[in-house]
């Protein structure tokens, strides 16, 4: 262990010599430095944790500084310190950064105690855009101060020490029994640590906004807002305490700007600012006179979709809090997008270097923002390729059709760009398939390669100018939601068959599917109806909320419902429908519903025209309307206004409502923002009576993001749709499809397990291959679509709860949590019975006879087994052989066809394998040991 830093100095560590220190702290110490190629003067930081650790912990701690270290060095932003080198030496972990001369933020504090109203902003809006880039990729800082700022000479902020002292805090906390404090010191820094931190909760990127509003009062006041002499004084403060307002402490901030200030500070994080931008936007706005934002990178406005979760912690909602982290090693279904430019030499061979540059920058530019908004990310830039995966880290379970929505929004972006005229046309290639994701520190984030991306570069080649053509599992995969051209054949080297490629053309104004006559859903259509009737008869607003996993008929049930709707009880409906991806503006949805309201050509004099009607001057009326309109271009979540947005859209519905029955129809609200939420809630608080009935189609992952939705209110009721029966599954898919045995349609009914959409993409794959006539239909398919789903909901979960149902997916298809407890021992029963408990709410298991669990469908099964290397199935066969010895030695006919299974798996998959698989030391001598006692024909394994 290094007693003490100056230990260090004229140590080489990877290619730099430290040659001064310049300064230390509690994590590390970090030093100016002479790096030899390129040569160059850095900052090279050296953690040094004051903790002493056996090998065990040194060996962990340096695997999680190399495997986040790998994450964090891929921030590319003008506001984020870029790492050039990192590495592990002799016990050392090491950063190598950029040697800034200009100091930090808190030295800048030091020298002028506070700071002007415009100058702050300035500042914190450079510190937002690196922030919020960081958390669009799935990162929290944890630990934001003004040290971590550090200043460029051009007068920028640069964020530093991203997520390292996250790895160090958990050592200490470790080594300290789980505990806040480590020898009388708390972990992180507690003038600047939200309180949900400090209860030891859960936490996700607002706490770093928190963070940002503390920095925020301090350099407006010269003052910490919570004060005190020992950190237990300052930690009450951030827990009950209030700040002194700003404008008593500095007369020259306006109470406006204070009161924004203090919003930052909520100590309920939903009360807090969505994003960074939103925080600086509010100050901006209620400043006097408007300050400039620059420095604020627009192309990295935050969307806050989650695109790099394996990390330290990972953004709210599904998506997903504490959920969709990989393991290091794991196969994925992805999308694969490959774009080029066409003719790129002609191109620039006639422009100047600095144009080719500015059009590049731009292209970029757009690049990344589609990619973004869709929930892709960047493995790899080639030249003036773009190579985009969608499906990792995380699947979505329309990864597909998000690839294709991207590649037409990125080839609008260019055409619609004058800057390129016809000088830059692309040429773009989808493809889906599976691959292996690993974690490569000497490649990046992720190994991604093999014929999936092969396919999609070869197709991007052949593709015309601007054309994009998808494979064949991605037309099929998107079929219903986009339109594609005739099939061509493209020969591809080393293939024995040419490839099949479909020109994408265009998005289907209605998503093109199976509408089977309703099954199954009759006491449901008839809560419906009720309620549809109720709210005629006591005009009064009603909602219901229909809460059922994806593919289980939510939207088949309220289309039946539709069409039974009576002329004469004059109901009027219309649907506000939110997306998945692409919609950048908190009430995107509110413009579809606008538009089914009003019309397609709704204006600003029809929405007065209500107004009017229900009482107000056409003066009022005018404004009331301006901010309905207004509120369709908002951005950000602008909490300041957010009352006065829910009140003109609740009062222009129930306006509506009184003018003729309505029902205002709310689809897919689980990818809703938080104030999209909050304006339905808000509907279930009508001041009239009206005859409005509100129906949300939502997935469950809804009450995950408000566990409370609904209670406690009138006139509220929800429905949760079960899996069909055998016998209603086989009824719908028999009225699909006449020509399909009784004993297919039984074994599809079987497979799906009561999902109706499960059950009607494997009936498709089976018309497609011509196979359906017969008893020997393949029916242990598995649709990419179906393929998709499943493992979208697997990665919603924790990573325990994730690993457990892995491991549930080797054992078989009926297990008990003994077994498992045997694998993974270190796990305590109760969070055993915890994991499994959600994993049961997550409708992915049932509970079975003699206290053990069933997979709720055999495809869910499958999908998590096939989430797993074939190394790792081979070691986790082994384990569960061995867990299984002690009972076999006793009940050896009972065990005998189960430990042969593992046996026969476990070898399989070793020879399936063009590197050999070694087997575990646990099957051979299980193996060794059956045979000694003349047991060993049973298990015709055919060892070598």
């Amino acid at each position: 262990m290094v007693r003490s830093s100056k230990e260090l100095l004229g140590k080489v560590l990877g290619s730099c010599t430290l040659e001064q220190l310049l300064g230390q702290g509690g994590m590390g110490a970090v030093y100016l430095a002479r790096q030899k190629r390129p040569s160059r003067y850095v900052a090279v930081k050296v953690l040094l944790p004051d903790i002493v650790m056996n090998s065990q912990m040194q060996a962990q701690y340096l695997a999680r500084f190399q495997r986040e270290a790998d994450i964090v060095a891929r921030l590319e932003h003008v506001n984020i310190v870029p790492i050039y080198e990192y590495g592990e030496q002799d016990g050392l972990a090491y950063l190598v950064m950029p040697y800034l001369q200009g100091g930090s933020l808190y030295d800048v504090l030091v020298q002028r105690s506070r700071l002007p109203l415009d100058e702050t902003i300035r500042y914190l809006s450079s510190a937002a855009a690196g922030l919020d880039y960081a958390h669009m990729h799935g990162i929290i800082h944890r630990d934001l101060k003004p040290a971590n700022f550090l200043l460029h000479g051009d007068g920028r902020l640069l964020l530093s020490d991203f997520g390292i002292a996250r790895i160090l805090q958990d050592e200490m906390s470790a080594t300290a029994g789980g505990s806040l404090t480590v020898a009388g010191t708390v972990l992180g820094t507690p003038h600047y640590m939200a309180p949900e931190m400090l209860r030891g909760e859960q936490v996700d990127h607002r706490v770093d906004l928190y963070a940002l509003g503390i920095i925020a009062y301090q350099l407006l006041s010269g003052q910490l807002p919570f004060q005190g002499e020992t950190p237990y004084a300052i930690i009450a403060g951030h827990m009950q305490g209030q700040p002194p307002l700003l404008h008593q402490i500095n007369p020259a901030i306006p109470p406006p700007v204070g009161s924004a200030v203090q919003q930052a500070l909520a100590k309920n994080r939903e009360d807090r600012f969505p994003s960074g931008q939103a925080m600086v936007q509010a100050l901006s706005a209620a400043t006097p006179i408007a300050v400039s934002t620059a420095g604020m990178d627009a192309n990295n406005a935050p969307t806050l979709l989650p695109s790099n979760p394996q990390l330290m912690a990972v953004l709210p909602g599904s998506p997903f809090s504490q959920a969709g982290t990989p393991l290091p090693e794991e196969r994925k279904l992805v999308s694969i997008l490959f774009a080029d430019v066409t003719e790129a030499a002609t191109f620039e061979e006639a422009l100047d270097p600095e144009d080719i540059r500015a059009l590049m920058e731009r292209y970029y530019a757009h690049v990344q923002r589609v990619i973004s908004d869709h929930g892709g990310i960047f493995e790899k830039f080639a030249g003036d390729a773009i190579l985009a995966v969608f499906g990792l880290p995380r699947t979505h379970g329309d990864d597909a059709e998000r690839a294709a929505a991207a590649a037409l929004a990125l080839r609008e972006a260019m055409t619609s760009d004058q800057a390129f005229s016809e000088c830059l046309q692309l040429q773009i290639g989808i493809n889906t398939g599976e691959i292996v994701a690993t974690n490569n520190p000497s490649r990046g984030k992720y190994d991604v390669k093999g014929e999936v991306v092969t396919v999609a570069r070869r197709l991007q080649q052949v593709a015309n100018a601007n054309e994009i053509l998808a494979g064949e599992r991605t037309a099929q995969a998107a079929r219903t939601a986009f339109v594609f051209g005739e099939e061509r054949r493209a020969e591809v080297k080393g293939r024995k068959k040419p490839l099949r490629a479909f020109p994408l053309t265009g998005v289907r104004q209605l998503r093109q599917i199976d509408r089977p006559s309703l099954v199954g859903r009759k006491q449901d259509l008839l809560q419906l109806e009720l309620l549809k009737s109720r709210t005629l008869e006591e005009r009064r607003p009603q909602l219901v909320s229909i809460v059922a996993p994806a593919g289980t008929g939510k939207s088949r049930l309220l289309e039946e419902f539709l069409s039974r709707l009576d002329p004469l009880d004059g109901f009027q409906h219309a649907t506000a429908r939110c997306l998945p991806y692409g919609q950048n503006l908190t009430y995107s949805p509110l413009r579809g519903l606008l538009t089914e309201l009003f019309g397609s050509k709704v204006g600003k004099s029809q929405v007065i025209d209500v107004f009017v009607r229900g009482g107000n001057t056409p003066e009022n009326a005018s404004r009331l309307a301006e901010r309905v309109l207004t509120t369709l271009s908002v951005e950000e979540e602008e909490n300041s206004d957010r009352e006065n947005i829910f009140f003109v859209w609740r009062l222009l519905i129930e306006l509506l409502a009184y003018q003729a029955p309505r029902i205002v129809i709310f689809e897919d609200l689980h990818y809703a923002s938080d104030s999209l939420l909050d304006l339905v809630e808000q509907l279930l608080h009508p001041r009239t009576q009206a005859p409005l009935l509100v129906i949300v189609l939502s997935r469950p992952e809804l009450l995950e993001r408000r566990p409370t939705w609904g209670g406690g209110r009138q006139n509220f009721i929800m429905l949760t749709l079960e899996p069909l029966s055998q016998i209603q599954t086989q009824e719908l898919v028999g009225r699909l499809m006449t020509e399909l045995t009784p004993e297919i349609r039984k074994r599809i009914a079987e497979r799906s397990g009561g999902n109706p959409f499960f059950a009607i993409e494997l009936m498709h794959v089976i018309a497609e291959q011509g196979t359906g006539k017969g008893n020997d239909a393949e029916v242990d398919i598995l649709p990419d679509t179906v393929h998709a789903a499943i493992l979208a909901h697997l990665d919603r979960l924790s990573l325990q709860q994730r690993k457990i149902a892995q491991i549930a997916s080797v054992v078989g298809p009926t297990f008990r949590s003994t077994t498992l407890h045997s694998v993974l021992s270190d796990l305590q029963p109760d969070d055993m019975d915890a994991a499994l408990d959600a994993l049961f709410m997550s409708n992915l298991i049932v509970p079975a006879e003699e206290e053990s669990y069933t997979f709720r469908h055999a495809i869910i099964r499958d999908v998590a087994y096939g989430t797993l290397s074939r190394a790792e199935r081979i070691q986790l066969h082994g384990k569960i052989v061995s867990s299984l010895q002690p009972f076999a030695a006793e009940h050896a006919d009972e065990y005998m066809e189960l430990l042969a299974y593992h046996y026969r798996e476990a070898v399989q998959l070793a020879r399936q394998s063009v590197v050999p698989l070694e087997l575990p030391s646990e099957l051979t001598h299980a193996l060794n040991s059956w045979r000694r006692r003349g047991r060993g024909s049973w298990l015709d394994l055919n060892f070598p």
